[in-house]
């Protein structure tokens, strides 16, 4: 009799472990970076995606209670790499040019992410992407660490490149920006390239002025995207290829413009020997 209820009470302890298990691994592992004012991504996917770039930006409007996305459809940033040829200028699209590259040997650092909510896997903190990209036939080393406090209104992101070939590397230069650009419910918003002068945004007087500061609005709604490196300078262009600002010299660049575009930040980085890194951080 006693034999019986033992095995019986093993069979119920069993069945519970069972269960909990499944109702641990039915609950969603992504990890989205969320603090209830800025979101990366649709909430159900990663917000780093396997090119190490963000998802699509998302910010919540308190006014009408709802998320309002900050690219078209639902496009992720995209990143633009370029590597040799002649570096006389500062900017140029000389060289190796690739847009959004393959990575490999990626690896996640969730170490600083702190998790708000276990079945979405909403939270805020940081997380760090690390991978291996190619260019120019030469082997680089990528790690974006992206940064949301608990109560920021921003999100930052650093870029960092190491080259980890055996060969130095010239004329190195990074852009970051949308294709395609939007704002609330608005895919036409009005673009302004300034800085932010005492924390306030300041049109640039002059196109060929420096502007490290972009300012996306419509009559209701407006975003800043911008970074505090003295190298950065940010271009707008016209929609709806990366591209288009990529490949637009910013001393010669609109001040302003309406209507459906595109934008991007770009910085030349230092030339890398083996083993030597730069970065940049914007937000």
């Amino acid at each position: 009799m006693i034999l019986k209820n033992t095995k019986a009470n093993i069979r119920i302890i069993f069945f519970l472990v069972v269960a909990i298990f499944i109702g641990e691994f039915a609950v969603a592992q992504n990890v989205v970076l969320n603090n209830g004012k800025n979101r990366i991504g649709n909430g159900a996917e990663n917000s780093i995606n396997t090119s190490g770039n963000m998802q699509q930006p998302f910010y919540f409007n308190t006014s009408f209670g709802l998320w309002r996305k900050l690219t078209y459809s639902s496009y992720p940033l995209d990143i633009r790499w370029g590597v040799g040829g002649d570096g006389t200028n500062d900017w140029n699209i000389n060289g190796n040019m690739v847009s959004n590259p393959m990575v490999s040997n990626i690896t996640f650092d969730y170490s600083g992410f702190i998790t708000t909510n276990a079945v979405t896997g909403d939270g805020y903190g940081v997380v760090k992407f690390t991978g291996n990209i190619t260019l120019d036939g030469k082997l680089f080393l990528i790690e974006n660490t992206f940064s949301l406090g608990q109560v920021d209104g921003y999100l930052a992101m650093k870029v960092k490149i190491t080259n980890v070939s055996g060969f130095s590397s010239s004329n190195v230069r990074l852009w970051v920006g949308t294709r395609d650009d939007y704002v609330g419910t608005d895919d036409g918003p009005l673009e302004e390239r300034g800085n932010l002068v005492n924390g306030a945004f300041q049109l640039i007087a002059n196109s060929a002025d420096q502007a490290k500061a972009i300012k996306i609005s419509t009559a209701n709604e407006a975003v800043l995207f911008f970074s505090d490196s003295d190298r950065a300078y940010t271009t707008i262009n016209s929609c709806c290829n990366f591209t288009n600002s990529t490949n637009q010299n910013p001393a010669t660049n609109v001040i302003s413009q309406l209507g459906d575009g595109s934008y991007a930040m770009f910085v030349r980085f230092n030339d890398l020997a083996p083993g030597e890194s730069d970065e940049l951080e914007w937000y």
